[in-house]
């Protein structure tokens, strides 16, 4: 009787566990010889491991290869499983109490698989080679950022800069960031001749650094991704401070920064959803002595080829009546200069304020081709800036208009009160270049193609009758004097923005009609006929 009951418990063991005592571990190396199998060799179950053994297997990974190596265990708390690839990187299972199953997957070169039993562990390990040829791919431009989910199984991006350089969106979830070592990266846009350079849970802590122009991204574990954003720069053009934020549409968010050393800061802030945003407020510590500065350029750092700072704020100057200030492009970056400052930004359409007048106001009308010059179709914007409470003088600097070559390109100024205008004038064709007007409103409009570049600061002052500048003779009379500066560097294509005395055509609207003044000269040639004629005149009467 108690035979049978010791036969029935091994048999009921064995079903459980396979396990051989002449050798557990069946230990050994493999390459694509054997391009599937499991571990412990010739063995199809979990294998109990006796206490105070170590199996070790040794795989070689070859060009065009990805091994997978999917393990199940069974262990205690002193038991322990480690897969070490050929950077060194280790994967160790430390799970106990329970059944567990976990996919690891080994790049080229080396591979180890090693089991350290000291409670009688119990594994097996699934390999597969998997071919890399079979993958499709995507290519993502310097300074774009893509959403990691977007990788498909069998699917990989490749980013394209000089010396890529990976930075993770500042304000990523924790839920997000979990499955970042997931996605494999490799220095090359195929990955069958690609090394293997790490995964992007370094993100986590810093910007990852490459030194190749091609850089390729993979998910191998499908439906264990990350929602994560990440943005690819060319890394010289970057500075060491640099962060990547990434907004919500339809939402107001406020930012702090700070940065007191010799080098510029950047961060760039873009919008999944939206292609606009609205610099709302700007608020410097005055506390401390700073002559740095806050500045705004179109699009990611490296894509700010032909692109300048449009927007620059310093605190002995910054006046918060140059804002709110309209951005027209998914993605900006702000540069920064020993200076502590917080910054707030609406993200979408629905911001209200924008076109609101108010005694003081101070801002810039710009084409969307000043913050990204590749709007290949042009585009358009219709402001009108107004409020029926009082009368405003407008003033506006038409200095920088400068249209493409399409003959459609136009832009379009008004002022007036109510129902009455008492400025309207159409560019190409109008010659003013600093406009005047009183009312309660200014409209201007703009139809343009894509090389126009259409930068006009405007200010708005009290505009009642005993406030606004009376009307005379000489033009600079009504010319303002410069503004505070709300724009800086601008592109190559335009001149310095100024307001102040000139000598070029003025129109001037201070009720319902536009007068221009043109000085008038005598030429020399016409000076010595009249001269002469004198002259010829008191010869005869002298004579006579």
């Amino acid at each position: 009787m108690l035979f049978r009951k010791t036969v029935l418990l091994v048999l009921l063991v064995s079903l459980q566990y396979c396990y051989a005592d002449d050798d557990p571990c069946n230990s050994g190396s493999f390459n694509t010889s054997t391009l599937s199998g499991i571990l412990p060799y010739k063995y199809k179950d979990l294998v109990q491991i006796p206490n105070g053994t170590v199996c070790i297997y040794n795989f070689t990974v070859p060009w065009s290869y990805v091994l997978e190596l999917k393990t199940d265990y069974y262990m205690r708390e002193t038991d322990k499983i480690t897969i070490t690839n050929n950077l060194g990187e280790q994967q160790v299972y430390t799970a106990y109490g329970a059944l567990f199953e976990n996919t690891y997957y080994c790049p080229k070169g080396f591979c180890q698989v090693k089991v350290e039993s000291n409670s009688k562990a119990s594994f097996m390990t699934y390999f597969n080679y998997r071919y890399l040829s079979n993958y499709t791919s995507d290519t993502i431009m310097s300074g774009d950022w893509y959403q990691l989910n977007g990788l498909v199984p069998y699917h990989y991006i490749i980013y394209y800069c000089s010396n890529v350089a990976f930075t993770l969106a500042q304000n990523t979830s924790p839920d997000s960031m979990r499955n970042l070592a997931n996605y494999y990266i490799y220095d090359s846009p195929n990955l069958s001749n690609g090394e293997y350079l790490g995964t992007l849970a370094s993100l986590k802590n810093s910007t990852i650094y490459t030194t190749v122009v091609f850089v390729s991204v993979v998910n191998f574990y499908a439906g264990f991704d990350s929602d994560a954003y990440i943005i690819g720069n060319d890394a010289s053009q970057i500075p060491s401070n640099y962060q990547f934020i990434l907004t919500t549409p339809e939402t107001m968010g406020s930012y702090q920064f700070s940065s007191y050393v010799n080098n510029e800061a950047a961060v760039t802030f873009g919008c999944q959803g939206c292609d606009q945003h609205y610099l709302d407020k700007l608020m410097f510590d005055t506390s401390v002595a700073s002559n740095g500065y806050v500045g705004i350029q179109g699009r990611s750092p490296s894509q700010s080829y032909s692109l300048d700072k449009v927007l620059f704020y310093q605190p002995t100057t910054f006046s918060s009546n140059q804002l709110p200030q309209f951005i027209e492009n998914r993605e900006f970056t702000v540069y920064y200069y020993k200076t502590n400052f917080t910054i707030q930004f609406y993200s979408g359409q629905n911001y209200t304020g924008y076109q609101t007048s108010f005694v003081g106001r101070e801002g810039l009308i710009a084409s969307n081709t000043i913050w990204n010059r590749e709007q290949w179709n042009g585009g358009s914007f219709n402001y009108t800036f107004s409020n029926n409470s009082q009368l405003f003088e407008y003033r506006i600097n038409m200095t920088n208009l400068h249209f493409g070559n399409n003959d459609t390109d136009r832009l379009y100024l008004s002022i007036g009160t109510g129902d009455t205008t008492a400025v309207s004038l159409t560019w190409p064709g109008a010659m003013p270049t600093y406009v005047t007007g009183v009312g309660n409103w200014m409209a201007v409009e703009s139809h343009y193609s894509l090389q126009t570049i259409i930068m006009l600061p405007f200010e708005v002052r009290d505009g009642t009758p005993n406030t606004t500048t009376a009307q005379t003779t000489t033009t600079a009379a009504l010319i303002t004097t410069p503004m505070a500066s709300t724009t800086t560097n601008l592109p190559p294509t335009t001149s310095s923005i100024t307001m102040g005395p000139t000598t070029q055509t003025t129109v001037m609207a201070n009720s319902t009609t536009v007068t221009s003044t043109i000085a008038t000269t005598t030429s020399k040639a016409d000076s010595f006929s009249l001269n002469f004629l004198v002259l010829i005149t008191l010869i005869i009467a002298f004579l006579f």
